[in-house]
């Protein structure tokens, strides 16, 4: 999975593409997440544009851990509605304020 992080006012917006092959890749992304947050001023929101399909539970659940335990408001938005429809399905649309864009640019 590729990650590159954008800041806007108070929220840093990643973009995710491509998949986590191993655990060594969600460490990895964890990293440089954790590195942009420190970079950019501890921003209040993060935002992650998902573009690959279908979402790894285990990157899914450290999204959950920024939310709960880092207390960061996390929007994610997704382009592919598979993704929409299982976020749904785990009753996470209200909690990670999901949004599905067919085509985002």
């Amino acid at each position: 999975m590729n990650i590159s992080g954008t800041l806007s006012e108070d929220t840093l917006l990643f973009e995710c593409e491509g998949k986590l092959k191993s655990p060594k890749d969600l460490f990895l992304i964890k990293k440089t997440i954790f590195s942009l947050i420190e970079q950019n001023s501890n921003p209040k929101n993060l935002s992650f544009l998902i573009h690959l399909f279908p979402i790894n539970l285990s990157f899914l659940g450290f999204l959950l851990t920024l939310n709960n335990a880092y207390r960061y408001e996390v929007q994610i938005i997704v382009t592919n509605y598979s993704n929409y429809r299982m976020l749904e399905d785990l009753y996470l649309l209200q909690k990670f304020h999901v949004i599905y864009r067919k085509n985002y640019a």
